[in-house]
C-alpha cells in the first residue's frame, strides 16, 4: 500500500476574462498548474511480478463542483532505491587433512641416499563463495487522471504506479498538473467581432 508522506508543490494561477459578443462558450477564468514532487513510500509485494497500487492527492485550490471544467497531469518517477540480497564472500570455510607420499634422493660423503614415507598435514579446502541474484528492479508511473472530488472540494489528482520485485522502493513522484476553472453558465452574444482580453 502506498503511504504519502509529504509534497511540496508551487501553484501558477492564470487568471482569464473574456468579453465575447457573438458565440455561445462556458467562460473560462482560471489555469491552474502546480508542480511539485510527491514523497511516498511504495514497495513491491511479489519478487517475480509488478506491484500495482494508486496515489491519490488534492491539487490545485478549493473551488466549488460547478467551477471544475478539465484538468490534465503528468508524472514520472523522480527517486528509487534497492535494497539487494547481500554478497557473503568465504575464502576458506575449513582446512582438509591430507597425507602425502614422500620420496627424497640427494647423496653425502658415504654415497647415494633415497628416503621414502608419508607425511600428513592439513590445508585450507577449496574456496566457497555464496552471492545471492542481483534482483530485478523496475517503476512506473502508469497513468495519471485529475477528477473532482467532493469529499476534499477540490481537484484531485491521481497516479497509478507500479514496482517490479520485493527490492524495489518507489519513494518520489514529480508530477506536473493543469487543471481549469469556469463559472457556471453560459455567455450569449449576437454578432459582432469577439475580443478578448487577458
Amino acid at each position: 500500500m502506498i503511504s504519502l508522506i509529504s509534497k511540496q508543490s508551487s501553484l501558477i494561477d492564470f487568471p482569464v476574462t473574456s468579453k465575447l459578443t457573438s458565440v455561445v462558450v462556458a467562460r473560462p477564468t482560471e489555469v491552474i498548474i502546480e508542480s511539485g514532487v510527491a514523497v511516498i513510500s511504495f514497495q513491491g509485494q511479489h519478487p517475480t511480478d509488478w506491484t500495482r497500487d494508486s496515489l491519490s492527492f488534492p491539487v490545485g485550490k478549493a473551488t466549488p463542483q460547478t467551477h471544475f471544467l478539465k484538468g490534465i497531469a503528468s508524472g514520472s518517477p523522480a527517486s528509487i532505491w534497492t535494497d539487494p540480497p547481500q554478497l557473503t564472500i568465504q575464502l576458506f570455510q575449513h582446512l582438509e587433512p591430507v597425507t602425502l607420499s614422500v620420496f627424497a634422493q640427494g647423496s653425502n660423503s658415504a654415497g647415494p641416499v633415497i628416503s621414502t614415507g608419508n607425511a600428513t598435514g592439513n590445508v585450507p579446502g577449496l574456496a566457497t563463495v555464496t552471492t545471492g541474484n542481483i534482483p530485478a528492479i523496475g517503476c512506473a508511473v502508469d497513468a495519471a487522471t485529475v477528477g473532482y472530488s467532493t469529499q476534499a472540494g477540490r481537484p484531485v489528482v491521481t497516479f497509478a504506479l507500479a514496482v517490479f520485485g520485493v527490492f524495489t522502493f518507489l519513494l518520489r513522484v514529480a508530477y506536473t498538473v493543469h487543471i481549469v476553472l469556469g463559472e457556471p453558465g453560459i455567455v450569449s452574444g449576437g454578432g459582432g467581432v469577439i475580443t478578448e482580453e487577458r
